[in-house]
């Protein structure tokens, strides 16, 4: 029997789901629309793109009735936290590289060590997705082969619990510390570090030419609204979000290795409601932050909403 509460995060839960395919799904459409339209895209818009379609298959294989439809298939079982955090960690670090890529493009300064991280950065970026794709990939199957591995000689399969740390009775069980088991623990934590740390350089930028612009156009005569402004804000709140949600994840990500709580505790459902909140959110940011995105949405609002009004 379930509790209120536990109904009312399910029904969260889902909401939460159908909101990340809408708004991921409508990235990819306008995308890949305008690439049928135009045969090209900007790099932005390849990257906001992947950003997206990585969030889609993320929450695609984060769903509970993957292992109810295929129960009976127990490796399929195994895998689906790895790809889940396969594509989790690839959002991510697109998205870090988004980040980055908007504050090299809206910040303009004579710093000398800037302007090279810049220019280092503009010609090796498609070196740096690709690397992205391998790492992210490699990343996976060494969990796969974690998670299918037979560890312990009384273990039957290994449960998605990276350090195995038990805590009843203030007892610490651990792993051996076998490569198997120690690389993939360092290839999350730079998953998450190297987003994490572009995300942040990319907002501390953002916000200081942000308040530079600012205090210059205040020391002028000028009174027109400059499109400086809104382009600094829309790139800031971006970063700062994506700073916001790499964050929350990390730490329900490790409330959940660790399984501090135990199985069907509603607070363990709150940590993945917390997890879950990155796909939506941040596609929710990329309509916002990107013009044609924006008039995209604007057109289907009108469309859809207008004819109820006549």
């Amino acid at each position: 029997m379930y509790s209120p509460i536990e109904i009312v995060l399910a029904a969260v839960e889902t909401a939460i789901d159908l909101l990340g395919f809408i708004s991921n799904g409508f990235v990819v459409m306008v995308n890949l629309w305008d690439w049928k339209c135009k045969t090209r895209l900007w790099t932005s818009d390849y990257l906001i793109c992947s950003v997206a379609l990585s969030n889609l298959s993320c929450q695609l294989w984060s769903g509970f009735w993957f292992c109810k439809v295929f129960g009976h298939y127990n490796t399929f079982c195994q895998i689906t936290p790895a790809l889940k955090e396969m594509f989790t960690k690839s959002s991510f670090e697109v998205g870090g590289l988004l980040c980055f890529f908007y504050c090299t493009r809206i910040v303009m300064s004579k710093n000398c060590l800037f302007r090279f991280c810049k220019r280092i950065f503009q010609q090796s970026l498609r070196k740096l997705f690709f690397c992205n794709i391998i790492i992210t990939w490699f990343t996976a199957l060494t969990l796969i082969v974690m998670l299918t591995a037979q560890l312990t000689p009384t273990s039957g399969h290994l449960p998605f619990n990276i350090s195995a740390i038990s805590f009843d009775n203030d007892t610490f069980e651990y792993f051996s510390y076998s490569p198997i088991v120690i690389l993939p623990v360092l290839l999350l934590s730079f998953s998450y570090m190297y987003p994490l740390l572009l995300s942040l350089v990319s907002a501390a930028c953002i916000l200081a030419a942000l308040v530079k612009h600012k205090k210059r156009m205040r020391d002028t005569t000028e009174k027109k609204k400059d499109p400086f402004i809104d382009a600094y804000r829309r790139a800031g709140v971006t970063s700062l979000t994506l700073l916001i949600l790499i964050l929350n994840n990390f730490v329900a990500s490790v409330i959940i290795l660790l399984s501090m709580f135990p199985e069907g505790d509603p607070r363990l459902m709150l940590c993945e409601l917390v997890s879950k909140l990155y796909a939506p959110t941040f596609g929710i940011v990329l309509i916002g932050g990107n013009s044609k995105l924006r008039s995209a949405a604007t057109r289907i609002k009108k469309k859809t909403i207008n004819p109820f009004f006549h």
